[in-house]
């Protein structure tokens, strides 16, 4: 929260001043990577809140529909924790369960868990590799390379940034190799017009 803030009063001017480092024939460069990364982690995060959100009305309607108490207390918990890299998956369903076994019985609170875990299934390998794909502008088996390698190098940090910092670098990669493209096909164009000047050229020269 601190470093947020003070992100908000004085980023722009940071920003300034580093952009004012940077050679102006590197504009272009730096303008694609800024908003690589604004685009990638903003809809990483509008991600994570979507996802939070189903999981807070899927456990309203589960508790509704079980008749249980502190339906609005245990939704808000587990929406909140749900956005905790891999563990929230886990005590996402710890609030409701729990309202079960002290307000209900045994049996509701089984319930509760098998719905809210079959749901979360179906969520997190179904529903939340697209909905990240089409906010970041990954592939979807992309989005779970990410996740996997992300958990492998950095543990729970890596769960959470893997996936935007894979859109970054995938973003920067499709417009370098389109520039690289572009270069070598007008690298062929200027051979081609070169050679085609020098034969004119011979035709002419001859008697």
């Amino acid at each position: 929260l601190i470093l947020s803030l003070y992100m908000s009063l004085g980023g722009r001017e940071l920003a300034e001043k580093f952009v004012e480092l940077i050679p102006r024939h590197y504009n272009r460069e730096l303008i694609i990577f800024a908003g690589s990364v604004n685009k990638n982690f903003g809809g990483f995060i509008r991600g994570q809140l979507i996802q939070s959100l189903l999981v807070g009305v899927a456990t309203a309607v589960v508790m509704i529909v079980m008749r249980l108490d502190f339906v609005v207390l245990a939704a808000i918990l587990s929406a909140v924790v749900m956005l905790l890299p891999l563990i929230g998956v886990f005590l996402a369903i710890i609030p409701p369960v729990l309202v079960a076994l002290f307000a209900g019985s045994l049996p509701t609170a089984l319930i509760v868990f098998v719905l809210l875990f079959l749901f979360q299934q179906i969520l997190m390998n179904a529903l939340m590799p697209k909905i990240l794909s089409d906010s970041v502008g990954l592939h979807p088996l992309l989005v779970f390379a990410a996740l996997l390698i992300g958990v492998r190098v950095g543990g729970i940090w890596g769960a959470f940034f893997g996936i935007p910092i894979a859109g970054v670098l995938y973003a920067l990669l499709t417009f370098f190799g389109v520039r690289l493209r572009r270069a070598a096909e007008e690298r062929k164009a200027e051979e081609a017009e070169l050679k085609r000047a020098e034969e004119v050229k011979g035709v002419v020269l001859l008697p």
